[in-house]
């Protein structure tokens, strides 16, 4: 401890919930002594008791349902606990002594109709399901001011047909369209790094969506029975691939890469029918059960030494599936191959083998 200053262990102190932990660090060494006397701000929740903790404090940072502290030195309160966007509005219009700072305002399922149109950049959320089940919508834009949308926002808006989202979102949550079966296009912002359970599952007639090059997550069932996707990308950056992403994505003909994923699920490209080929980066070392099963349309698969194991069904019914290079030591389970009636030959691995096949 003794090698990180006194500036550093304020940053800490920063992130701690309990004062006595505060009041600990200035007590195990004589360079953090004085260290609450530099903030004028509270890092925990703040009450008539503790204040004098504090004595340079100048604004209450209220993280919940606590009081606010009346002290004459306080000039201001931050507050960082959700609230409405109808009581944020009560709460702004009332005359008060003191500045009072909103950061995390939400509009919420019951609010969305009266005040959407007239929300202005001090709202930071749409909570969730708040357009679900909204037949009649067709467009929408979120603000730049949103910072985050919640689980199922648009779930099941069959209508919907054009959606400009915040581009200070990092997150497609769960649900977020699912069942949005007239949605054919969607770009999204380039600081999306995750994409949540079920976000576009069922989305039938969607054809086109950028997945960001700094990509991260695609969580479990994404995509699932969205038909009419055409093509898709995988980012390096992708760190992990749930259950059945791309499962039953019947239109996607592109050549797919995996890798250097660290993590991903089983039946991720079950159903999709039109893939022609498969690359698999070195970084593998395992393919899932049932993983490509009925790709119907897949002819090749390069299969790199550091794969280890293929579980059970991972070709299952992989009917043009032709010549797959493999290498001496691999664990196979059962039915790996089961269904491929085209499989004239399994191989050494020999990349420049693939190139002379058809495509």
């Amino acid at each position: 401890m003794g090698r990180i200053d006194s500036y550093s262990m304020m940053i800490i102190c920063k992130y701690f919930i309990n004062i006595k932990d505060i009041i600990n660090v200035e007590l195990v060494c004589k360079k953090y002594r004085g260290t609450m006397t530099k903030f004028h701000f509270n890092t925990v929740v703040l009450t008539e008791n503790n204040v004098k903790m504090f004595p340079a404090i100048q604004t209450q940072y209220i993280y919940g349902n606590e009081e606010k502290v009346i002290q004459n030195q306080i000039k201001k309160y931050e507050n960082w606990s959700e609230i409405g966007y109808k009581d944020f509005i009560n709460q702004v219009n009332k005359e008060k002594e003191k500045e009072e700072i909103f950061h995390k305002v939400k509009i919420t399922k019951e609010e969305i109709n009266e005040y959407f149109s007239q929300m202005d950049e001090r709202c930071h959320i749409i909570d969730k399901g708040s357009f679900c089940d909204n037949h009649l919508i067709e467009k929408v834009t979120i603000p730049n001011c949103i910072t985050s949308i919640r689980n199922g926002i648009f779930m099941n808006c069959h209508g919907l047909t054009n959606v400009v989202l915040s581009n200070m979102i990092s997150v497609i949550p769960k649900y977020c369209f699912k069942g949005c079966t007239s949605l054919q296009r969607i770009q999204l912002p380039l600081g999306i790094d995750i994409i949540e359970d079920e976000s576009f599952m069922n989305c039938i007639n969607l054809k086109e969506i950028n997945l960001s090059g700094h990509l991260i997550s695609l969580g479990n069932h994404c995509f699932v029975n969205c038909n009419k996707l055409l093509e898709i990308s995988l980012s390096p950056t992708i760190q992990n691939i749930g259950d059945g992403c791309f499962c039953n994505c019947k239109s996607i003909s592109n050549t797919i890469t995996i890798g250097p994923t660290t993590n991903y699920g089983r039946r991720v490209f079950n159903g999709c029918e039109s893939i022609p080929a498969i690359i698999i980066t070195k970084e593998i070392n395992e393919l899932k059960s049932f993983e490509f099963s009925h790709c119907v349309g897949l002819r090749k698969v390069e299969i790199p030494s550091s794969v280890s194991k293929i579980e059970k069904y991972c070709f299952k019914d992989c009917k043009k599936l032709e010549l797959i290079g493999l290498h001496e030591g691999i664990e196979y389970e059962k039915g790996c191959f089961e269904g491929c009636e085209k499989l004239r030959e399994v191989i050494e691995m020999d990349s420049s083998l693939f190139e002379k096949i058809a495509k």
